[in-house]
């Protein structure tokens, strides 16, 4: 009887370490497979990665946005000043050039604290989705409305200058081609507002911490690259080939030659250089347009052709380069116009004047000179746009030809410049 239960034992011993061992093999295989899964790893949301990381990045980042977020609001405010409250100033030009200051002052409040916060400091978008597309389309459409407005400010001079004695264009005129850029912006960055949304990127930080970012979600990639290039064209290629034709052929007229309908007196000569400096100041606000927007276009197109360039280490100190540049537009204009425009110049001493942190450091500025050669300016271009017309009337009644009519003008001209400078002391 003892021996038949010895015998039971072992077989259960047996049985149980037989069944122990295909258990540990099958718990050893199991284990294999399961170390295979691709386990998400664990982030920590509240840190930023590579060079974002870095204080001193950070604290640059600041610091220059800042900078020309406080400049681009004060020197565009005071542009806009300075013609709203005076008659005079309020020209044709300066209707585009105040539509202008306009639009940087919005691209600025909308481009520089969202653009900044979410590329360089906080590497998501965490104001909500309708503002992802309020704030893009704003600024696609600001962008596109500074191109468009250099192009009619440079357009405007053009007629001006190549056929001085035709009719100027009005500031009814001038109002319905602001509208008009206006809505052409809008229309053409219709594209960016359907597309553009707060999404999760295909990255395992962004979907570990839930991140959203601000952008462009196209289906075909290819749609992508084409868009941007399109983009490319019309708010930096297009306008640069008109604003290069017009302002060149200016140059030739201004520079070159003499101006058609003008003569060889003292008063042409001081309109042929009051022209000159008008032609410079433009030309001095397009090249700094391009200067400034030309390399974000080229960083951008490039990015969407090897999007594998987005992931070097380098790629976000370049990037904050070039769109620091292209944020920093705004803010060169008003000082251009002050450095050469009398009226803005004098218009901004005395917004300075009554600053009294500024008043006692703001040079004294002979004011009264300034004031009597734009009243002498004045009166010589009103007593010149009369006699155009009168001139004009008899060429198209037949009693005068154009060589005629231009000698007309000029022996008229020479005569009140030489009194106008007698009675204004010049």
């Amino acid at each position: 009887m003892s021996t038949y239960l010895a015998e039971d034992k072992m077989d259960i011993l047996e049985q149980l370490n037989v069944n122990l061992t295909l258990f540990i093999e099958h718990f050893s295989e199991t284990s294999k497979n399961y170390s295979l899964l691709p386990y998400p790893p664990i982030y920590n949301c509240d840190e930023l990665d590579g060079v974002m990381a870095v204080p001193l990045f950070r604290y640059s980042v600041i610091s220059f946005y800042s900078v020309i977020f406080v400049m681009s609001l004060l020197g565009n405010g005071l542009v806009c000043y300075a013609v709203l409250v005076s008659q005079k100033m309020k020209t044709v030009t300066n209707f585009f050039i105040i539509n202008l200051s306009t639009n940087d002052i919005i691209l600025t409040l909308f481009c520089v604290p969202f653009s900044a916060s979410e590329k360089f400091l906080l590497q998501r978008w965490p104001f909500g989705n309708s503002l992802c597309h309020i704030v893009s389309f704003v600024q696609a459409v600001s962008v596109y409305v500074s191109a468009y407005t250099l192009v009619a400010i440079s357009i405007d001079r053009y007629m001006a200058i190549m056929w001085p004695l035709r009719p100027r264009m009005s500031k009814g005129h001038a109002k319905f081609v602001i509208v008009t850029i206006w809505l052409t912006a809008m229309v053409t960055a219709v594209p960016v507002f359907v597309t553009t949304g707060q999404t999760i990127p295909n990255d395992t930080f962004y979907e570990f911490c839930e991140f959203y970012i601000c952008g462009e979600d196209w289906e075909d990639p290819e749609m992508k690259t084409a868009y941007s290039i399109l983009v490319a064209m019309l708010q930096y290629g297009v306008p640069l080939v008109v604003l290069v034709f017009t302002y060149t052929s200016i140059a030739i007229v201004v520079w070159g030659k003499q101006p058609p309908g003008e003569a060889e007196n003292q008063r042409d000569r001081r309109m042929a250089k009051s022209k000159r400096k008008m032609i410079k100041m433009m030309v001095l606000v397009v090249i700094v347009y391009t200067v400034c927007w030309l390399p974000l276009n080229i960083v951008q197109i490039i990015a969407d052709w090897f999007p594998n360039l987005q992931q070097l280490k380098w790629f976000p100190v370049l990037y904050f380069l070039v769109h620091w540049l292209a944020m920093s537009h705004p803010c060169y204009n008003p000082v251009i116009y002050c450095w050469m425009n009398g009226r803005f110049r004098v218009s901004f001493y005395g917004v300075f004047r009554k600053v009294p942190i500024l008043k006692h450091t703001v040079k004294k500025y002979d004011k009264s000179n300034l004031m009597s050669q734009a009243v002498l300016s004045d009166h010589m271009s009103c007593r010149h746009n009369i006699r155009s017309i009168r001139c004009n009337t008899k060429r198209a009644e037949g009693d005068l030809d154009e060589l005629e009519c231009h000698r007309f003008i000029s022996s008229k001209s020479a005569r009140s410049s030489h009194l106008l400078s007698v009675e204004h002391g010049l």
